[in-house]
């Protein structure tokens, strides 16, 4: 094992009520194996989750056993159990579901090793999560949307799942916004599961009931593009109905270019992916690093971009 002296740098964006935390129970001078369980591979963002903090352990000289659930729950849950069997004593959970992770994360919890999050809050264990600031998101879309429409106009809302938690933090970002903007007038809000099929059949009827909407809010690109799918059918020009996504999907980018989509958020996957790394590292070195505390533990979030025409040429996409 390679002994070196470790510096955490965590970038955070909302700095009240940070407070240092650590784990307990973990002896630092053992060897560090990580696991590290990513919930799936489809997308470009997963991928990243997935391959940054085992290119970053492989420089650092620390094993890392890698699973991947493929959104299957039970699989995870098998999965983290063959890492505990193999040696890993500090973990990395992107969770598929953060009801069904909570029994995983109590096991580990048990033997003192340190868990962080990444990208979804589990419901229920100790552990430290790691995400980009989802309600920040929402609220740079919201701000450059209705910025643009001089604070009035009909909106449409569409959410990737209703009752998901990034969803829900997206959205109160656009609501925190909309207290702002009086005239601002959101005429539905209806859930779309992050599809662009979905998003494209909902919009379709949305703008038959509405057809002078001026704006479409999304909670991803995926369901932005199906947005303007539904848009270019009804015969609208681009830019003639302001679309915002999320994710800065390279797809995305192509269309802020081409003047259909105005906005995304990159939420800088490879930042999240890095920050939860030393945050795993550090904990599993029994240092302390300074959090903030929330509704759901202690949380350390990262920074998020908004894209626009202006600086679309400098995003990778993904």
């Amino acid at each position: 094992m390679i002994k070196k002296k470790f510096k955490i740098t965590l970038l955070v964006v909302l700095i009240i009520g940070v407070s240092l935390f650590s784990f307990s129970g973990f002896a630092a001078e053992d060897e560090i194996v990580f696991g590290l369980s990513q919930r799936t591979l489809e997308h470009a963002v997963h991928q990243m989750y997935a391959n940054i903090p085992q290119e970053l352990a492989k420089k650092d000289g620390y094993k890392m056993l890698f699973s991947s659930a493929d959104l299957d729950p039970a699989k995870q849950a098998s999965d983290l159990e063959d890492m505990l069997s193999q040696g890993a004593n500090a973990f990395i959970i992107v969770p598929q579901n953060k009801q069904q992770i909570v029994p995983s994360i109590n096991k580990i919890n048990e033997k003192g090793f340190p868990v962080v999050a990444l990208d979804c809050t589990p419901a229920g264990g100790n552990f430290l999560f790691i995400g980009a600031n989802t309600v920040l998101s929402g609220e740079l879309s919201a701000e450059a949307i209705f910025s643009r429409l001089n604070g009035s106009g009909k909106v449409l809302y569409i959410v990737g799942d209703p009752a998901h938690e990034y969803a829900i933090r997206f959205t109160t970002g656009w609501k925190n916004i909309q207290e702002n903007y009086p005239n601002i007038e959101v005429v539905a809000e209806q859930g779309a599961w992050w599809q662009t099929d979905k998003a494209l059949k909902l919009v379709e009827d949305l703008l038959l009931v509405h057809p002078d909407v001026k704006a479409i809010l999304a909670n991803n690109d995926l369901m932005a593009i199906g947005a303007i799918e539904a848009l270019k059918e009804a015969g609208y020009k681009p830019g003639e109905v302001l679309v915002s996504g999320g994710d800065g999907d390279k797809a995305a980018l192509d269309l802020i270019k081409e003047g259909w989509l105005t906005v995304t958020i990159d939420k800088m996957p490879d930042l999240e992916a890095t920050t939860a790394y030393n945050a795993a590292l550090a904990l599993a070195k029994g240092e302390k690093i300074e959090v903030m505390y929330s509704t759901g533990g202690p949380q350390i979030l990262t920074e998020v971009l908004l894209v626009t025409i202006d600086n679309v040429d400098t995003r990778p996409g993904y």
